[in-house]
């Protein structure tokens, strides 16, 4: 390892240590680095200052790297973390589900089919809104808007289309006072906007991909 590859919440492991470390600080003092981390399994802390040599003998557990940043991937994360475990452990929990996301190829015709076929629920990422069709499914949840009411209707269209033999369902998760909230004030924006120039009389011409708002509480 390099100096600069000692990042906050990284985790180390190599001869220096009885077990892998969590980096909690590295602090360069010239040549050599301070490591300030704590032990994985004992919580023990270690703050070795490491030349060039001792840093050599350091690897980084990739599994360990610090979160990126995708909300959406996160989000997915869990959610599918809790569903995975909730079928583990509940024994009145029957629940199978398919994966779509843009990282592993042909994700989308596949899941289509075993979401027909063989699950009860579907958990996707931006990939599944456009070119898959759910028509035999007809309750959706978005646990993320995106800006442009067209992408929102284009994810309806997933399971809103020739075929479906029930009344839709689709419900926005959105938590209001922060940026999710102001998305959503802003696709109101853009719908009105698109009613005030396409239907200003308001009979129905354009459809509110929104809906009506109900408060969780």
């Amino acid at each position: 390892m390099f100096p600069e590859d000692l990042k906050q919440n990284v985790t180390v492991y190599g001869p220096l240590f009885p077990e892998p470390v969590q980096i909690i600080l590295a602090i360069p003092m010239g040549s050599s680095v301070k490591l300030i981390g704590k032990g994985v399994r004992s919580s023990t802390v270690y703050e070795p200052i490491l030349t060039v040599e001792p840093l050599g003998q350091l690897h980084a557990s990739p599994a360990q790297e610090p979160f990126d940043g995708d909300a959406t991937k996160f989000r997915l994360g869990v959610e599918a973390m809790r569903l995975g475990l909730a079928y583990e452990y509940d024994p009145f929990f029957s629940l199978s589900i398919a994966r779509v996301d843009r990282d592993t190829p042909g994700t989308r015709i596949y899941a289509e089919r075993e979401f027909r076929e063989s699950c009860q629920v579907l958990v996707a990422t931006e990939a599944a809104g456009e070119g898959i069709n759910l028509q035999f499914c007809w309750r959706m949840i978005n646990y993320d808007i995106p800006w442009n009411p067209v992408r929102l209707e284009q994810r309806m269209g997933r399971i809103h289309r020739y075929g479906q033999e029930f009344d839709c369902l689709i419900f926005n998760f959105v938590t209001t006072n922060t940026r999710e909230g102001r998305v959503l004030e802003k696709l109101f924006e853009r719908i009105k906007k698109i009613e005030d120039d396409l239907d200003p009389q308001r009979t129905g011409k354009v459809f509110n991909v929104l809906g009506e708002v109900f408060a969780a509480n």
